[in-house]
């Protein structure tokens, strides 16, 4: 499977489960000794081995910050691959109980081992997320949970 298929595969993957909470369904696209990782000075920086571990974190920033918000997602940059990864540089956009757009870019690196599999997930966000994300997060977000761990 192509790099480009193999990053269709999970991010239609992903989107499912983000909706229905089925983890199953990625189980396939990962390693089982996969890497999430989360880089550039925030709180929630982070580095989760093993897909399981990967998943449970994943989770748990969705059910403490994502799902409690309208969130819509969009690349600002062309996606580049090469042979094993592709880096997406995208954006997510939140909303909640009538706040303004918070935007949170970051770049994400996905690498695949031999067999295809998600081996590396890597989200490197900007240093300045947090300065530019408090005053939001202070008065919207102050019930919310970011975190993997």
């Amino acid at each position: 499977m192509s790099v480009l298929n193999a990053f269709m595969a999970y991010f239609e993957a992903f989107e499912a489960t983000y909706l229905d909470d089925d983890w199953s369904r990625l189980e396939p696209l990962f390693a089982p000794d996969a890497v999430y990782r989360v880089t550039g000075g925030t709180p929630f920086d982070c580095e989760l081995v093993g897909r399981d571990a990967v998943f449970r974190g994943i989770k748990l920033f969705l059910d403490g910050f994502d799902r409690h918000c309208e969130r819509r997602i969009d690349n600002v940059a062309p996606p580049e691959f090469t042979e094993h990864s592709a880096l997406i540089r995208g954006a997510a956009y939140y909303v909640r109980k009538g706040s303004p757009e918070l935007v949170l870019r970051l770049d994400e690196l996905l690498e695949f081992n031999e067999d295809g599999k998600i081996q590396r997930i890597t989200d490197t966000y900007p240093p300045s997320l947090m300065a530019d994300s408090q005053a939001w997060l202070d008065e919207w977000g102050t019930d919310l949970k970011l975190s993997y761990t």
